[in-house]
């Protein structure tokens, strides 16, 4: 194969649908054996249980073994009808019409199974103005730019080859080798399937690569996919450096989500063209929903993936102006032209004449001076790093390098891609600090790659943080060890508890207690607690802030969002305000040079000496504002008390550190929810302890059979609905609806912004039909929609609004009722909690105002309803989701978005081998959510976690598996080489290839299972002077005695058998073996032990999917050979009681 030849359909059909070599049709008509054209293993061909995939699947094997090559097309379609028809006839009933019908059938039983991956498909296209360029510019500048793109999209791969065309061997492919590249094909499309210019090519990768030992094998997924963000920064960043130097176009950041990088668009291309050549989808999207809708009616359920993005297709077709598709790319390039000028503005077309006209000129970009900007492109990449994560790898690095790099100019290609180089290098080697240092597992050299490293190691696996954001975290934990000296004392706690039950009736719970004892005795600096959704953790924050405020200094209440701090400051009755605020006034200070010690006594400052700062939400604070909260308090002698909850949702920003901190012995846990509330058949209104359980091991645990007993509670109450995106949007805005006329709080929730506005919209649409909202007068809001008096928005940003009585402060997430539209374009609102009233002016309103019908779930953190309503969709994890089901006292409702999630600007190429798959169910998308945790992590706990894998009984049993692999591989080549030296030449000679292997593999089987082979081996050398093939005799006879002597010996339970020694064997290799074994073993034996005992004290084990694969861990040393009946580890911790332990 030549690299850059054009292929045809018979070398893709070979090498993507079977493994084969690209020209085997080629290659078996010269002759060359069918068995010769296959690279490694064949793909898999799976039937499942469908009868007829059976059958055709052994009938193409017996066509390869009779005729010695692949059957034609026609050849296959032949036989497909062939053996097919019978098949049809029994399913239908009735004679098919033709041949054709039959394989349409049989295709269509294909896609209902499981396809084998064969092939990984790139997807380069470059950012939208230079595709709007390309399509509009002249054919000769459009060469040049699909020349220039071809080009970026050939460095990238070389550079994805280079770092990720890895494989996998050994047992359980416990070993990443490198390869010597891709196999692919690369096709060039032109526009979207719903028509805009897009220049994009495919670059079809096989999954098939040559590894250096010589073997062919299927590629590491894994190690490309985590590439794939840095391959396609590297190709943008290519690509612009070429347009740049080349075609003197001038690129200008633009900013369009706020917290994300920026994207680099070419100047004169304005953002009106953009969006006009981005059109389609959105046009084609209402049409769409009304397919499906059509479809479900018609056929009483959601439609299949494959059918799903036929729909689109129709959709597309249908609002293409009922032009017929461009067949060619003049006429897409006639139809872009006449959009630009209909739909275009003057002046956009007149800015984007310059473009196509002018003369290259010079860019206003710096060249790249590493002197100059190396240290600084640095930073700028790890704190954009830093703003989504507390630890990182290459990968990211490289990402964030290549969108840094952007800002300047480089004098040739070299020089660009050696700096990028060079800065990635300098970013993770400089800059930043390792997590693990190396193994401390001390390996054999036989488990051990050649550059020394282990033999289970990751490219891109290092895990990297910076010294000042560890530094950081480190202080944070620290403090908690701080001491204080300020407490309250055990008499004056009893005294309010026994105060407080005489005046309310009510008595704290054990955890709210705990929590109370914890904060006002322990005299740290720092305290934290756990308080789950619904366990009363204000009461207990009402409680330390009372007797705080009596026996010592003010409190000061801080949260997350100005809205959870107002609602806090209600329930403890202390001033409270937003962590920002308090952060920032503290900075503003120390800027003007204002120490701690000029605020005593300062009535602007609230957190003086003996202050105490309750910090509520803390799971979602940022580790820079946690640690800030934490520093400012210590320069001004105050505590600083936290509660949240480590399973709800994180900070927007890098966060995770609270979870490191719920680890640490001491912390204090509430465990009894008390929100889910019931009626009894007496009338009596109780805590619904059913619903509370199953939230419990929803909020804790992933693992699917408790997840699964969980989600039984709410299906059983008939909680958890299924069906369309529509379908479920609907449904809960009828159930809201019918709340909302019933008088009960109630609450629409949904993850995106996209589904909560919809939501928004429709409830306002039926109030507007009730005459419960008046449209006559609108305002414009944030979200694209508008209000009108009656209508309920929220505020989306703090601010301080001046009006002829003085000053109002809006919060963000305050919510208000619009009383009054005025000429203005201002609105009278009304507080719907304090009943406030304010005028927002209409720039407010446009740019910071939302209907607030529905919510997205991270805003309705802490608010507690009557009812709530949440649409689950795949993307959500399981905090999301925990949050979401507990904001109800009465019901909380899950409404599952089972149709498939469709990718709109998918093509036909990746629907290819696809395969099919029917809805799944609403239970199969709850228990999938409940499942997956995508929790941030701290920069320690990835640290620890690093740790624990080196030693992890699990990777210490895979290294030993494959060891044992090695060594029993080594014995029986030993001994076969021995046998075959004894051997007279007549014989020896006669053993070919294939006999020599057999008898290694029969003396390998023999090891495994403990039979020692080599006296018998002088036995079975007799009589062989007849046989034609000596080595297969051999290998049969060495069969039969070893399946003889396991069964005279019965079975045999001895696991991880080493072979005997010889001579030349790796001792070292052999002496780590044996210690792994006993390890293995040991803990193996003590897991059993601890299982048995456990089932004696009445655990049921029944619940478990696999019992077998448990490893009981304790914070204890293994002693293998105790006999203490004490499993316990030694003390009472709080944490594993509400955490993980109750799983089991």
């Amino acid at each position: 194969m030549v690299e850059g030849a054009a292929v045809v359909e018979e070398q893709m059909s070979a090498l993507f649908g079977e493994g084969l070599h690209p020209d085997t049709d080629i290659l078996t008509a010269q002759g060359v054996q069918l068995g010769e054209c296959k690279l490694g293993r064949s793909f898999p061909v799976y039937v499942n249980d469908v009868a007829v995939l059976a059958a055709l699947r052994e009938e193409e094997k017996r066509f390869r073994l009779v005729v010695g090559r692949r059957p034609t097309e026609q050849e296959r379609s032949d036989f497909v009808v062939e053996i097919a028809t019978p098949f049809f006839k029994k399913e239908r009933g009735r004679v098919p019409e033709d041949g054709r019908e039959v394989v349409a059938w049989v295709t269509a039983q294909q896609k209902k199974v499981r396809q084998a991956v064969s092939s990984f498909d790139l997807t380069f296209s470059p950012v939208k103005s230079v595709s709007v360029v390309w399509a509009l510019a002249d054919e000769d500048l459009a060469d040049r730019i699909a020349a220039l793109h071809h080009e970026a999209v050939a460095e990238a791969v070389a550079w994805a080859e280079e770092k990720c065309a890895l494989s996998r061997r050994g047992k359980g492919g416990v070993e990443q080798v490198s390869t010597r590249g891709f196999i692919g094909s690369r096709f060039t499309h032109f526009d979207t399937r719903g028509g805009d210019p897009d220049l994009h090519d495919h670059v079809l990768i096989a999954n098939k690569a040559l590894c250096e030992d010589g073997v062919w094998r299927s590629l590491d997924g894994q190690a490309l996919f985590e590439h794939v963000q840095a391959i396609s920064g590297r190709y943008n960043a290519v690509l612009q450096h070429k347009l740049q130097s080349e075609l003197g176009f001038v690129f200008e950041e633009r900013v369009r989500d706020l917290g994300k990088p920026g994207v680099w668009e070419i100047a004169g291309v304005s953002e009106e063209m953009i969006d006009v050549f981005s059109s389609r989808r959105r046009l084609a999207r209402p049409v769409f929903d009304r397919l499906v809708a059509q479809w479900v009616v018609k056929h009483g359920k959601s439609p299949s993936r494959q059918r799903v993005y036929e729909l689109w297709q129709e959709a597309i077709l249908e609002t293409r102006d009922a032009k017929r598709p461009a067949e060619s790319l003049y006429e897409l390039r006639e139809q872009w032209a006449q959009v630009f000028s209909d739909r275009v503005s003057i002046a956009s077309q007149e800015e984007f004449a310059k473009v196509l006209t002018q003369a290259p000129a010079a860019d206003s970009a710096v060249v790249f001076d590493a002197d100059q900007h190396q240290v600084q492109v640095v930073d700028a990449a790890l704190t954009q790093v830093h703003q989504r994560r507390a630890w990182f790898k290459k990968t990211h690095v490289d990402v964030a390098i290549a969108q840094q790099l952007k800002k300047f100019r480089f004098v040739s290609d070299q020089h660009r891609k050696d700096m990028h180089d060079q800065l990635v290098d300098f970013a993770l080697e400089q800059a930043s600090v390792r997590l693990e240092e190396g193994d401390s597992i001390d390996l054999p050299e036989g488990l051990k790659r050649a550059d020394g490293k282990a033999l289970d190691y990751r490219e891109n696996s290092a895990v990297y943080t910076t010294v000042a954001h560890v530094g950081l975290e480190e202080a944070v934990v620290a403090a908690m060890d701080e001491p204080l000296g300020v407490v309250v004392s055990e008499a004056a706690i009893d005294g309010y508890l026994r105060q407080h039950e005489a005046d309310t009736g009510v008595k704290l719970n054990a955890g709210q207690e705990q929590i109370v004892r914890a904060f006002l005795v322990d005299g740290a600096a720092v305290s934290v607690a756990v308080g789950p959704a619904g366990t009363g953790k204000t009461t207990s924050m009402k409680a330390v802030a009372e007797l705080w405020g009596h026996h010592h200094g003010p409190v000061i209440g801080v949260a997350p969002s100005a809205a959870a701090a107002k609602v806090l400051e209600q329930d403890i009755t202390v001033p409270c305000r937003t962590v920002d605020s308090l952060v920032t006034q503290w900075q503003h200070w120390k800027n003007q040079g204002i120490a701690a010690s000029d605020l005593v006594g300062d009535p602007r400052w609230p957190v003086q000496p003996g202050a105490l700062i309750l910090v509520d939400e803390a799971g979602m604070l940022s580790t820079t504002r946690m640690h800030a909260v934490i520093m400012l308090a210590r320069e001004c002698g105050a505590k600083v008390a936290m509660v949240g909850d480590p399973y709800q949702l994180d900070a927007v920003e890098t966060g995770g550190l609270f979870r490191t901190l719920v680890k640490r012995p001491g912390v204090a846990h509430l465990t009894d929810v008390l929100r889910q509330k019931t009626v009894t058949a007496a009338g009596d209104v109780v805590v619904d302890v059913e619903q509370t359980e199953a939230v419990t091991n929803l909020r804790g645990s992933a693992r699917p059979h408790i997840v699964e007993h969980a989600v039984d509670v709410f299906d059983r109450r008939g909680w958890l609905v299924g069906g369309s995106h529509n379908e479920m949007i609907m449904a809960m805005v009828e159930q809201y609806l019918r709340d909302s006329e019933e008088g009960k709080t109630s609450l629409v929730m949904a993850t995106t912004n996209a589904d909560v506005r919809m939501l928004n919209e429709i409830i306002q649409h039926e109030f507007m039909q009730m005459g419960k909202v008046n449209h006559s007068h609108v305002v414009s809001l944030a979200d694209g929609l508008t209000a009108g008096v009656g209508d309920h928005v929220v505020a989306r940003r703090n601010t301080v609004l001046e009006h002829a009585h003085g000053v109002s402060r809006v919060y963000n997430g305050q919510t208000f009722i619009v009383t009054k539209i005025r000429r203005s374009g201002a609105a009278e609102v009304l507080d719907r909690v304090t009943k406030q009233r304010l005028v927002l002016t209409p720039e407010y309103l446009t740019e910071n105002t939302q209907l607030a019908y529905a919510s997205t779930v991270h805003r309705a953190q802490g608010a507690t309803v009557d009812t709530a309503h949440v649409l689950m969709t795949p993307g959500m994890d399981k905090n999301a989701a925990y949050v979401a089901v507990t904001r109800g006292k009465w019901a909380n409702k899950m409404y599952a978005v089972t149709d498939h999630a469709i990718d709109f600007d998918a093509e036909d190429a990746h629907l290819h081998h696809a395969g099919d798959s029917e809805v799944k169910t609403a239970r199969d998308v709850v228990s999938t959510i409940f499942t997956r945790d995508d929790a941030q992590k701290s920069a320690l706990d990835m640290l620890a976690d690093a740790q624990q894998s080196e030693h992890d009984p699990q990777r210490i049993r895979a290294l030993l598996l494959e060891g044992l692999a090695r060594t029993t591989r080594d014995y029986a080549h030993y001994v076969v080489d021995s046998f075959l030296d004894a051997l007279p030449v007549v014989l020896s000679d006669k053993i070919d290839q294939e006999g020599h292997q057999a008898m290694i593999n029969q003396v390998t089987y023999a090891a495994n299972h403990g039979v020692a082979i080599e006296e018998f081996l002088d036995e079975v050398a007799t009589d062989l002077r007849g046989a034609h093939n000596p080595g297969l005799v051999v290998a049969a006879r060495v069969r039969d005695y070893v399946d003889m002597c396991q069964e005279q010996a019965g079975e045999n339970e001895n696991k991880y058998l080493l072979p005997p020694p010889h001579r030349g064997a790796d001792f070292e290799l052999r002496t780590w073996l044996e210690s792994a074994r006993a390890q293995i073993l040991g803990q193996e034996k003590h897991s059993a032990q601890t299982i048995a005992k456990l089932k004696d004290h009445g655990v049921n084990f029944s619940l478990l999917e696999n019992p077998d694969d448990i490893v009981v861990v304790t914070d204890k040393p293994h002693s293998y050979n105790h006999d203490d009946e004490n499993i316990s580890t030694g003390y009472h911790d709080y944490r594993r009681d509400s955490m993980e332990d109750h799983e089991l």
